[in-house]
């Protein structure tokens, strides 16, 4: 094992946790400890990460101004010193074109909702008490929509996505795939938002492909389809038609709808306050659990494989220096989200 004085030693008796280390260490502890102990990890700017920052830069300008897409993108690459190809540059154009038709989109989408006000690029902070290290928790959201109606107020949360991210609470209990309830901690449990009332909490997919082709549609309205916000809304009627005008039959929000009785489908992803508040402490107690461990020096080899698939080890980049066995991984089931499985 590793001594734990020489993690407080090596952490100058600092944690500071954010999803990502969070679902690293829950993935595997091994890799944690050499990414964000050891620091081993080797950062490389790829051409598709360079186009997922731009994608995010023109999304929080856009929705602040009127802005030439192709200029702002031309400023962007030079104040950040990218040396680029022909072929590079090709793709920035497609890219370019591209961020025109999802702008729009979002801005007509913003039109449905009640709440006006925005906040971009916005980091919030947890603090974790602690006699022998300072704690803090950290999440940087994409969009954060939110406005006082009636003297309360209410916020939705936007993450824009240019991968892949599934969308459920299958594997919450497992500290893994939890992005989405991470967003929904930091708003109950920061001091600006612990009293407004969440709406909602999304994924929107900004640069995926239409999937198939549809006769029934348009490419427009395909597009709009995969434009569509992912994840899971507060199951009160009257705070649905706050966030989303639309909501019966949902043209902004996927998979949200209603049955002529009144009743909402099976299908649709929401949730009452009770069901968000056991969220918030179950996601609280992970992070405890966590944090204990992290201090503890419990830095074992322990890849997890989730309904057959391991994924620990897909995108690791230490595999060859970790001489993991067989016996190592851990297999975690598939069952339904049960709340008191950690307790």
């Amino acid at each position: 094992g590793i001594n734990k004085l020489l993690i407080k030693t090596k952490l100058n008796s600092e944690l500071n946790l954010s999803y990502t280390s969070l679902e690293e260490y829950n993935e595997c502890a091994f890799k944690y400890y050499l990414k964000r102990i050891l620091k081993i990890n080797i950062w490389e700017e790829s051409f598709k990460i360079m186009m997922g920052n731009i994608a995010h830069y023109i999304l929080e300008i856009g929705l602040k101004k009127d802005i030439d897409i192709p200029t702002e993108i031309i400023n962007y690459i030079k104040k950040h010193n990218y040396n680029l190809s022909s072929k590079e540059y090709f793709y920035l154009e497609k890219l370019s074109q591209e961020l025109r038709s999802v702008l729009d989109i979002i801005l007509e989408q913003s039109k449905h909702s009640q709440l006006k006000k925005y906040l971009l690029e916005t980091d919030l902070y947890v603090y974790k008490d602690n006699d022998e290290f300072k704690i803090t928790f950290k999440g940087l959201i994409d969009k954060l929509m939110y406005d006082v109606i009636d003297n309360q107020e209410y916020l939705l949360v936007v993450d824009y996505k240019t991968g892949e991210q599934k969308i459920d609470l299958e594997n919450i209990k497992y500290g893994i795939n939890i992005q989405l309830p991470i967003y929904l901690y930091l708003l109950k449990k920061s001091d600006r938002f612990k009293k407004a009332i969440v709406g909602g909490f999304y994924i929107q997919k900004v640069l995926d492909k239409v999937p198939h082709i549809n006769l029934n549609k348009t490419k427009e309205e395909q597009k709009k389809d995969t434009l569509k916000l992912q994840g899971f809304s507060n199951s009160n009627p009257k705070i649905l038609e706050i966030i989303d005008d639309t909501y019966v039959n949902s043209q902004i929000i996927k998979g949200l709808k209603f049955k002529n009785d009144g009743n909402i489908y099976r299908s649709a992803k929401v949730l009452n306050d009770k069901e968000m508040d056991e969220i918030t402490e179950f996601i609280d107690k992970i992070i405890d659990d966590d944090i204990k461990n992290i201090i503890e020096a419990k830095f074992m080899i322990n890849p997890k494989v989730v309904n057959g698939e391991n994924v620990a080890c897909k995108y690791c980049k230490f595999k060859e220096i970790c001489y993991k066995k067989k016996d190592d991984e851990v297999v975690l089931g598939g069952d339904d989200f049960e709340m008191d499985e950690r307790t």
